[in-house]
Order: structure tokens, then sequence, then C-alpha cells
């Protein structure tokens, strides 16, 4: 059986979409468990940092742009998992100077005003090309459908950050998107 079959977890989101929804915590603040011990919350990318090497794992032969969820990066302050996780997929191009100043993808505007997230996206096209990136991971499913459309529409690959280490770690299975 392949290693990434082999690999189960759970997650308590609680109806949320973005990768957590709980804030850093220290020994200190860690939440008691049903056993009696304490336990830290973890993003999906550090839990699957943590179990990297039971995967095999394949390597996209294009740079990727990471886009910086609203929730992880700036809410929890855990902007590096991500970032270390891409690392085991792609060369990462970095499209913000520092990852809480990365533009929000308008997930929350996009009903409201469309002329306005497209214009959003399509500077953040116009970035991810600028600093070489051939694609872009998001760690936040609804940044990937905020930022979908127009991306299809300018063929340019973007992943759901889940998505690409799935496919990164079945053989024969990383494409562009």
């Amino acid at each position: 059986m392949h290693a990434a079959r082999s690999i189960r977890t759970r997650s308590n989101t609680s109806g949320k979409s973005c990768s957590t929804k709980h804030r850093p915590t220290s020994p200190r603040s860690a939440a008691p468990s049903p056993a009696g011990g304490r336990w830290t919350p973890l993003t999906t990318p550090e839990w699957l940092l943590r179990h990297a090497d039971q995967l095999e794992w394949q390597r996209f032969d294009y740079p990727i742009a990471i886009h910086d969820s609203c929730h992880v990066t700036k809410k929890v302050g855990k902007p590096q998992p991500a970032r270390d996780l891409l690392a085991q997929m792609a060369d990462v191009v970095e499209i913000a100077e520092s990852p809480t100043s990365c533009v929000c993808c308008g997930y929350y505007n996009i009903h409201a005003n469309h002329d306005l997230n497209h214009d959003l996206h399509q500077e953040k096209l116009s970035v991810v090309r600028e600093k070489g990136g051939e694609g872009m991971a998001v760690e936040c499913v609804t940044c990937w459908e905020s930022f979908a459309t127009d991306f299809k529409e300018a063929e340019v690959p973007l992943w759901e950050l889940m998505v690409a280490a799935e496919q990164a770690t079945r053989p024969g299975e990383v494409d562009r998107g």
C-alpha cells in the first residue's frame, strides 16, 4: 500500500473552511485531552510536515507561488508551515514582501463586488508571473474558491495546498493543476 494512503487523520474545524481555527498555544495554554494530557492544535501543513518522512514526495518541475491566508497567517500567525510543505513539492516563489503583507483573496467580497475582485485577482496573477511563479498554491479553500475562475481563465495552475500535497505523494500524479 502506498504510504500516503496509510496515514489517517481527523479534522475538527467545526465546518470552517480554513486549515485551523485555533490560536497558537504555548505548553501552558494547550488544551486538555480526554486522557488527561495536553494537546496543541496543528494546522494541516504542520501535521503533514510531522509525517513528511513517511511519504514519498515528487516535485513539480516549475516554481509555485504561495498566497498567505488571512486566517492561518495573519490571525493564527503560522505562515512558515505552508512554505515548508510547499518546499517539499516545488521551488517556492514569494509574492509578498512578508507573509503578513499578502493581499487578501477577496473571498468575503466575492458576490458583492465582482469587478473589484476581478481586478484584485488580475493584480495577483501579474505579481505571480512577475516573480517567476508558474502556478500558485493557497492554504485556504475559500482563497482557492475566490481565485479559481480568474486563474483558470488565465491558464495559470492554482492548487489548494492539500490537493498539491496529495498529487505530490501519488506516483505519476504531479500535473499542472
